[in-house]
Order: C-alpha cells, then sequence, then structure tokens
C-alpha cells in the first residue's frame, strides 16, 4: 500500500479518536484544566512507545505499520498543537499556576508512558 495512504489513513482514525476521547475525558473534569488534551497526549504517547518498542523487540521490517499506527494514528491523536493553545489559554486567563502544572507533568508523564510502554514490550 502506498505510503502516502497508510499516513492518511491512520491519521484520519487518529484524529477522530481524538477527538471522541478528548469530549468524553474532559466531562470528567469540573475546573478549567485541559484534562482531555492531556490524557489523550499520554495515550499517543504509550501507543508510540508501545510501536517503537516491538519494533526494537522483532527487529524486522515494520515500515508499514510504522506510517500506519506510529506517524499516522499517534499523529492524528497526539495533540501538541492543542496542547500549545491551552497551556497559552490558562497563562492569558492568569491561571499561571495551573499552565505551568499542566505544561511540567504533560512532559514528564509523556514520556513517562513512553518509556513504560517499551519496557512492557520488553
Amino acid at each position: 500500500m502506498n505510503k502516502f495512504v497508510l499516513v492518511f489513513l491512520g491519521g484520519g482514525i487518529g484524529s477522530v479518536a481524538r477527538y471522541w476521547l478528548g469530549l468524553k475525558i474532559q466531562a470528567f473534569s469540573n475546573n478549567n484544566f485541559p484534562l482531555g488534551t492531556f490524557a489523550v497526549n499520554i495515550i499517543a504517547s504509550f501507543i508510540l512507545g508501545f510501536i517503537v518498542g516491538l519494533a526494537v523487540l522483532k527487529q524486522g521490517n515494520f515500515e508499514s505499520q510504522r506510517l500506519l499506527f506510529g506517524v499516522g494514528f499517534c499523529g492524528g491523536l497526539s495533540t501538541f498543537s492543542a496542547f500549545t493553545m491551552e497551556s497559552a489559554t490558562l497563562l492569558k486567563s492568569g491561571s499561571v499556576t495551573m499552565a505551568l502544572v499542566y505544561i511540567i507533568i504533560s512532559v514528564i508523564v509523556c514520556i513517562g508512558s513512553f518509556v513504560m510502554a517499551q519496557a512492557l514490550v520488553r
């Protein structure tokens, strides 16, 4: 299958999943903390870590899977642009502490999720 088609399909599915999951998860937040984006980014980081871990473990040709799931799906699912916008919105609204907490824990937890998924594969 064409590489661009794989990325296109994965990205479309990932974007729809991001929107749906973000809405469902955000419904659990009773304040202005962007819980939906936070959770979706953790999930995307975990899935990408799992994919990378499998590719390293299996040492095979995973180009199609990498493009479909890693570049496409995880690229569509992760929300760095939304993370950036929400961080800036929190800062502009005067919620500096919440913005800093969101930025710091997002980076730490998403990297931890990626590393944890790779460890689970091993």
